[in-house]
């Protein structure tokens, strides 16, 4: 096949794999991403070989290569961005309870979370109509309450942490890599 073929038929396998992941993601299938990716990986593999055209000359390796470094350079750098702004959300921001007896004796419950600068994001509420005799429902509601508006503050700290996880993980890569071919070269190994 020609290179105008490639291109089309890896843009399909590409467009493919985005829909195989974003199904398995969206139905909560934990083992579907990575069977679409294999698939994907392979069909890219099988095309590659297919191609009839000389595609592997040193200027398109030099191209390559420069094309990776820059996306990887984007990616580290907006990694460290995003990480670093959501770790500000999560030290930055706060939570904040309260309860309240109203004239009938019912206790209202608040559960508050804020992000810098005081800015309410979450204020949630929960009436216990009869503290005297409290239910399970009452018990489950507060629970929910407590549990759901810590979530909201937590999302921002595992976010910041998955992304500077990956910044790092794709730095040593890099580095490993870097290395290896700096040694592969450097000793006349081809």
């Amino acid at each position: 096949m020609n290179l105008q073929t490639y291109t089309l038929l890896l843009g399909v396998v590409t467009i493919g794999t985005l829909f195989g992941v974003l199904a398995g993601i969206s139905s909560g299938n934990v083992f579907a991403p990575g069977i679409a990716l294999s698939l994907g990986i392979v069909l890219a593999a099988l095309l590659h070989r297919r191609v009839s055209a000389v595609m592997d000359d040193e200027l398109l390796e030099r191209i390559s290569g420069k094309a990776a470094i820059r996306v990887l350079e984007v990616i580290i750098i907006a990694g460290a961005i995003i990480g670093c702004g959501a770790f500000t959300f999560y030290w930055n921001g706060g939570n904040g309870t309260g309860m309240a007896v109203s004239g009938n004796g019912s206790i209202s419950v608040t559960a508050a979370e804020f992000f810098p600068h005081g800015t309410i994001i979450s204020n949630q509420k929960y009436v216990i109509a009869d503290p005297s005799h409290i239910t399970m429902n009452d018990l489950v509601a507060l629970d929910t309450l407590f549990t759901g508006s810590h979530r909201i503050r937590d999302y921002p700290y595992v976010a910041g942490m998955a992304s500077g996880v990956v910044v790092i993980l794709i730095a040593l890569l890099y580095a490993a890599f870097l290395l290896y071919y700096h040694s592969r070269y450097e000793t006349g190994k081809t």
